[in-house]
């Protein structure tokens, strides 16, 4: 909190009132925690700041609320271990993952609710194409395989092309 004060010369309560803003935000327009999709200009209009909107994102990265990624422009940092039960609820009723591919939590659901949810997200079927294959390729979601960080993922072998002529269809 105080790095972001500082980069944004700002007092610590503006500061809890920004953060606050940024939260909401991202619970009522990205609620995976993908809050990139968003432009920087919209993020600011939308949480009111009326400074340098790059400087802001660039302050929240820096400072370590909001993290860039490869996929996603910009996502709140930990999100899937932050959002309220409000947030996992619409997820878990939509059948969508946060960021990175955690499924939401379940427990606010109602019963029925919850056992269709955790049928859906239990299943290999349902997970997202990326997490399905970083689990056929013996990484941890935490990029480390067999026990080693520094082994890259196996490829997935290229199929291999099917014959010109079929031997049952030569005239």
């Amino acid at each position: 909190m105080k790095r972001l004060c500082r980069r944004l010369d700002i007092p610590q309560w503006q500061g809890v009132g920004l953060l606050e803003s940024i939260w909401h935000l991202t619970a009522r327009e990205a609620p995976a925690g993908d809050i990139g999709k968003l432009s920087d200009e919209d993020i600011a209009l939308a949480i009111d700041y009326r400074g340098d909107e790059a400087k802001l994102i660039d302050a929240l990265v820096a400072s370590g609320w909001l993290d860039r990624g490869p996929v996603e422009r910009l996502a709140v940092h930990d999100w899937a271990d932050h959002a309220d039960d409000a947030v996992n609820m619409r997820l878990a009723r939509g059948r969508q993952y946060f960021v990175g591919g955690q499924a939401p939590k379940l427990a606010r659901l109602p019963s029925k609710e919850r056992d269709a949810a955790h049928e859906y997200y239990s299943s290999w079927a349902r997970k997202p194409a990326h997490e399905n294959t970083i689990r056929a390729h013996g990484v941890s979601e935490a990029g480390v395989q067999n026990g080693n960080p520094c082994v890259p993922p196996e490829p997935v072998p290229e199929p291999e092309p099917l014959p010109d002529t079929v031997p049952w269809a030569k005239a």
